[in-house]
């Protein structure tokens, strides 16, 4: 059993029919057309659309089955391309280096027109290394009594004793 197609360049097929767009199973009023099929008892095996090839390409003649060279010219097609690879590749490759140096320019230039941006010793020079003073009286007892955790029950504490709510 083979999948064959009609061949209808060959027999001259044309779109001539036209039949009624149905919609919901009612004619909406709309024609479209269709091929009109000529009798032609000659068709087309597609011989790359099969899983058993080996045994279509045993019992048809090999002129009906060679495969058709893209190119009469393999290896001169080949060096062909290679050599318009080969520059535009050269061409992109110079591209991207005058932009990398062009890039590398305005990074030693300064910045640019856009916002500035800091440089982590800026950063870190504007982050004051000293702790600031506790405000006075806070080394009273009451302050550290607000933060410790002398107040609160032990058995608050143990982790066991939380509960998702």
């Amino acid at each position: 059993m083979y999948n064959v197609q009609h061949d209808c360049p060959r027999a001259q097929c044309t779109s001539s029919g036209s039949q009624p767009v149905m919609q919901e199973r009612i004619e909406s009023g709309l024609m479209k057309s269709y091929i009109e099929h000529q009798a032609l008892e000659r068709f087309v095996i597609n011989t790359h659309a099969f899983h058993n090839t080996h045994l279509l390409r045993a019992t048809l003649p090999r002129s009906l089955v060679m495969p058709i060279p893209l190119h009469q010219d393999r290896q001169a097609k080949h060096v062909e391309i290679s050599g318009r690879l080969r520059a535009t590749q050269e061409a992109k490759r110079i591209a991207m280096k005058a932009r990398a140096a062009q890039k590398k320019q305005a990074v030693a230039d300064g910045p640019g027109p856009g916002p500035s941006k800091r440089t982590r010793l800026e950063i870190e020079e504007a982050i004051p290394t000293e702790i600031p003073h506790l405000p006075s009286g806070a080394e009273t007892s009451e302050f550290r009594s607000l933060f410790s955790f002398q107040n609160l029950p032990t058995s608050s504490l143990h982790t066991s004793n939380l509960r998702a709510r």
